[in-house]
């Protein structure tokens, strides 16, 4: 048996990024970079003037007002050639391009036309081709300075800069990023297949009536779930009996169809816990087997490397998680989620004194992997209440939040009969870290794997 640490550690060796692939832009929501984006043009391509007004040269205006010849008007997305001289100005709209010779603008409130000093020249009057007709002459109040108003060019990044790099997950505004550069398809990380097992004589499937000793089988659709919560897509497989030549004929099918192999019950030392020597039969390699920790001590991980020739690199990763509902909702948390997210594309978590590897640095506000609870910055929480720790090993306690959003956040533990208890599962928002049985006085910090 390892400790919690140690196994996640031999996890994150074990797992690898999946092969890229080409996504449409509209359908990169939520997926992962396997490219560094760099831009295809300056941003912005032409510098632009950042409010509706008047395009001058700034050393016109150096006073507090000045008369100004209108020799035409530019709007968002025109390209007339025009160009100013001393004392001219053009009639420009937020986001056109400045004409050659402006190096500010002054803001529409402050112009006056010279006909009707009183008046500040209005923008549905200036709508039109005839626009200058009409108005000839300004007055603009100063002063102005060089670049006041305007939005350089390259100002924001220029040609060739990487503005999306490898392992970002894309949120809207990287897709609007995208759409800027002009690029339709990106390359992504595919995202992971998971097959879903569960085993168990016990085990009926929904809709079917409950015959004595026997219960439904809860364990694959909160699987099944859990992998849809991180985005990779589960494929259910149905409950297998505990017979041994059964499970083995399931999991060789498989294990050349998905990413990940997840297996809940028969991972522990009873008589018909068939699934250690049915993986090892399949050949399937055992990287540990038994985790210091409550619930979810029998966990068993392993992996298949695939040898056909059509695609020699790629693996499954296999992880059998014990049959309590807790023990495997813990187990996929720490373990089963953490290799998804990797296999997506995401940086992996680092420990202690290790090097980052990019979950500081890409993303780190949504970086699911940042306050993983066993890596450098996990979630901590004060306990409200004193609380008395009886177990042989470290503990994770159904806890939920007293106080969201504050600043000093506190949890309060759920009450719970134990690992098969549901109940307090769904009553929780996370679970708590007992690392020993010890008294912890309220205002004690644990940590806290949050949902």
């Amino acid at each position: 048996m390892i400790d919690m640490t140690t196994a996640l550690q031999h996890l994150l060796d074990a797992t690898r990024p999946l092969e890229s692939e080409p996504c449409d832009l509209r359908r990169a929501l939520h997926r992962v970079t396997c490219e560094s984006v760099r831009a295809r043009w300056d941003a912005p391509p032409f510098t632009k003037s950042l409010v509706d007004g008047f395009a001058i040269r700034s050393q016109d205006l150096r006073d507090t007002s000045s008369n100004f010849s209108v020799v035409g008007q530019r709007t968002a997305g025109s390209n007339e050639t025009l160009s100013i001289g001393a004392y001219q100005t053009v009639r420009i709209m937020t986001g056109a391009q400045v004409p050659p010779g402006a190096d500010a603008v002054i803001m529409q409130e402050n112009s006056q036309t010279v006909s009707d000093p009183g008046n500040q020249l209005p923008n549905d009057e200036l709508e039109g081709t005839d626009a200058t007709l009409r108005f000839p002459q300004v007055a603009l109040r100063g002063p102005a300075r060089e670049g006041l108003n305007l939005l350089r060019q390259a100002s924001i990044y220029r040609l060739g800069d990487v503005v999306i790099p490898v392992g970002h997950y894309l949120r809207a505004a990287e897709i609007g990023l995208l759409a800027e550069i002009g690029r339709e398809v990106v390359e992504v990380c595919r995202m992971p297949q998971i097959g879903v097992l569960t085993t168990g004589d016990e085990l009926v499937e929904l809709g079917q009536p409950l015959s004595p000793g026997r219960i439904h089988n809860s364990n694959g659709p909160m699987i099944a779930a859990l992998c849809r919560e991180v985005e990779a897509t589960p494929h259910e497989l149905g409950i297998v009996h505990d017979d041994q030549t059964k499970i083995e004929s399931i999991v060789r099918s498989a294990l050349d169809q998905f990413d990940m192999v997840l297996i809940s019950g028969g991972v522990s030392v009873g008589t018909k816990d068939f699934i250690p020597d049915a993986l090892e039969a399949c050949g399937v390699r055992r990287v540990f087997h038994g985790v210091n920790m409550k619930p979810g001590k029998p966990l068993w991980f392993g992996v298949y490397d695939r040898t056909s020739p059509e695609d020699p690199t790629r693996r499954c990763l296999v992880l059998g998680l014990p049959g309590n509902p807790l023990a495997v909702f813990a187990g996929f948390q720490l373990f089963a989620r953490t290799a998804i997210l990797i296999m997506r594309g995401f940086p992996p978590i680092s420990f202690g004194d290790e090097p980052d590897h990019g979950v500081g640095s890409v993303n780190p506000q949504v970086h699911p992997l940042r306050h993983h609870p066993l890596g450098k910055t996990p979630h901590t929480a004060k306990l409200a209440a004193e609380y008395r720790s009886s177990f042989d090993r470290p503990t994770w306690v159904p806890c939920r939040w007293l106080a969201k959003g504050s600043s000093s956040d506190e949890i309060d533990l759920v009450e719970w009969c134990g690992s098969a208890d549901l109940l307090s599962l769904a009553s929780a928002e996370g679970l708590a870290l007992f690392p020993t049985d010890v008294t912890y006085n309220a205002g004690t910090p644990v940590k806290v794997l949050r949902w």
